[in-house]
């Protein structure tokens, strides 16, 4: 896979989180919005050839990325952000008591989409694709 391939995929989740959120399904919006922050990571580690660790945590990704990229440095807070969103809004059993009271709020899947587009803008502009 290439860093283009990576990329395509991110935005591929960024218009599915955006639909969701249309559609009213907020945790689904969530967890596009984390996983188009997780392929960018993941992208940035390609393009500087590193290997791509096989884990969803983006505060690591993004500790590990700005190794090479400094100025992922502020996009911190908002991996911590998203970084709620991987499990919880995947199984309904990941929070203890009612699953519908657990989903996240329009308000949170709107600041997850925006964190999620900043980052995969970033990423563009320092990602020379072919």
């Amino acid at each position: 896979m290439s860093t283009a391939d990576w990329l395509l995929y991110a935005e591929g989740d960024l218009k599915t989180a955006k639909a969701a959120l249309e559609a009213g399904v907020t945790n689904n919006a969530c967890f596009h919005s984390h996983q188009t922050a997780e392929k960018c990571l993941k992208a940035v580690l390609l393009g500087n050839e590193q290997e791509i660790p096989k884990v969803h945590d983006l505060l690591f990704l993004i500790k590990k990325a700005q190794v090479y990229e400094p100025g992922l440095a502020q996009f911190t807070e908002g991996c911590r952000f998203l970084n709620q969103f991987y499990i919880t809004t995947r199984y309904p059993d990941a929070l203890p008591g009612n699953a519908a009271a657990s989903l996240p709020t329009e308000e949170d899947a709107r600041q997850a989409i925006e964190h999620a587009e900043a980052i995969l803008n970033f990423t563009r502009s320092i990602i020379h694709t072919t």
